[in-house]
């Protein structure tokens, strides 16, 4: 009620401190590169059937790598503890990895063990959700995005569902499951304090903006390339992700859900650009099968391949840039921790404007139950941009909308949807065509858990079994 303003103070150790964001051609300098609870550290591992992860390199190890060959990749964090403290002017987020007792810290909920003792490391997937080379749901670079249909993976119609990402990822393993809100609490809360703002578009832009869907301008047979205009080449950046198809011949939709758009080339990446004539530039696709092209049928950018990122010279930062909406971005590691992908939220449904959390990942259903907690506070009815946040002591990995009425360069500067309803899926973060709207504090809970889309996406999680914080 004070201010509408997105930026902060910084304050105590924070002080005086800068936070720079890097590309795959600039380090920048970033203070918190050297405080330890900001650090995080890329390993490879898996979580045993006991609950438990286990390391099985270390990057800059001689066996450490990122493309599957040696496992899952994951950002690891040391343990660490949040506090508010709030007056009639101020909400201060304060974090420490010094335990202080009866100070009014609480350790974050993803270092909370079942029994309650804490985890001395966290351990948050590096990737958006693909398929390793067994088939089976991973954390790895170099591949596609599963936002397709899980059941038919050649298959571009439909996509994961709250639902359909339980029993994908499970067959993994069952003490495996999708991102929980636990990840997201405490990589927003690391991200407020790092760069002072809660505009988080405003620090990486992230690929949120990248919506374009043209017409070849000249038709070809037995090719592998796209002829599009030049003023068109650019939306189409080198190492992205396109499909390339006609509108549904039924209804002449082109939206990126239909089959018929990808039943030419089906999310494959463009490997180069070069001139066809002085009007025209040449898309060569990744692909070793030659196609047709005609200047009815459609080019759609798609969500890009895992890995774009691993060049970017820093642990926070976007590839090529980050003001430019089209290009993924990472933070401390985690790539895409918003836009390319809307992510399903695998512990929380949303029913008829209340919360519902799960800390048991083998007991998450369709639709809450008595193993499900209402979390204390009723979110607001209408979609707009969050002004205010609820909050529940117990429960405070959730922080939903309460009050829209703000903006995207006020407050919280990203959206909210919501309806009425039960058994509601939650999304975090946006996708590429979601724009201004997308963020670090983006969610959506507006539709059921069994709707799927070409925009929803998963992120493997090991943080499944984690305990309440009761009396936080």
């Amino acid at each position: 009620t004070t201010s509408g303003t997105p930026t902060g103070t910084r304050t105590q150790a924070a002080e005086g401190m800068t936070a720079g964001v890097s590309t795959d051609t600039v380090a920048a300098a970033n203070d918190f590169d050297y405080v330890p609870l900001f650090r995080n550290t890329m390993v490879n591992g898996y979580l045993g059937e006991d609950g438990e992860f286990v390391e099985t390199a270390v990057e800059g190890d001689l066996n450490f790598a990122r493309d599957g060959s040696n496992g899952d990749v994951y950002s690891r964090f040391r343990l660490s503890f949040f506090r508010y403290v709030i007056d009639d002017e101020y909400e201060e987020l304060q974090v420490t990895d010094t335990y202080r007792a009866n100070e009014g810290w609480c350790p974050f909920g993803i270092f909370i063990k079942p029994d309650g003792k804490l985890r001395e490391y966290a351990y948050i997937a590096a990737y958006e959700m693909g398929y390793n080379s067994e088939g089976l749901a991973a954390s790895i670079s170099g591949v596609p995005v599963a936002h397709n249909t899980y059941a038919n993976r050649s298959s571009a119609t439909g996509g994961l569902s709250h639902n359909t990402q339980r029993t994908e990822i499970t067959k993994k393993g069952t003490q495996y499951c999708g991102m929980t809100t636990r990840e997201v609490a405490f990589l927003q809360f690391l991200f407020y304090v790092e760069f002072a703002t809660r505009n988080s578009q405003a620090i990486m832009q992230g690929a949120t903006n990248f919506n374009s869907q043209v017409h070849p301008t000249v038709a070809e047979n037995g090719v592998t390339r796209v002829i599009v205009s030049n003023a068109n080449a650019a939306k189409f950046p080198v190492g992205c992700t396109v499909s390339v198809g006609i509108a549904n011949p039924t209804n002449s939709s082109i939206d990126r859900g239909n089959g018929s758009m990808h039943g030419i080339i089906n999310r494959r990446r463009v490997l180069s650009q070069e001139a066809y004539d002085d009007s025209n530039t040449a898309l060569t696709i990744d692909t070793d099968d030659a196609f047709d092209t005609t200047t009815n049928c459609y080019i759609s950018t798609m969500p890009w391949y895992t890995g774009i990122t691993d060049g970017v010279k820093g642990s926070s930062g976007s590839y090529i840039s980050a003001s430019n909406a089209y290009y993924p971005m990472k933070y401390r590691g985690i790539e895409n921790l918003y836009g390319n992908t809307w992510t399903i939220m695998s512990d929380v449904i949303i029913s008829n404007y209340i919360p519902y959390i799960c800390y048991d990942n083998s007991k998450y259903q369709n639709a809450p139950n008595d193993d499900y907690s209402t979390v204390g506070y009723t979110l607001c009815s209408t979609s707009g941009w969050v002004r205010e946040t609820g909050y529940d002591a117990q429960h405070p990995s959730v922080r939903l909308a309460t009050v829209v009425s703000g903006s995207s360069t006020t407050y919280y500067c990203d959206y909210y949807y919501i309806s009425a309803g039960t058994n509601k899926e939650l999304l975090f973060g946006g996708c590429i065509i979601s724009g201004a709207y997308a963020g670090v504090s983006f969610w959506y809970a507006d539709y059921a858990v069994s709707l799927v889309s070409w925009t929803f996406a998963a992120r493997l999680s090991v943080s499944g079994q984690c305990g309440a914080l009761i009396g936080g």
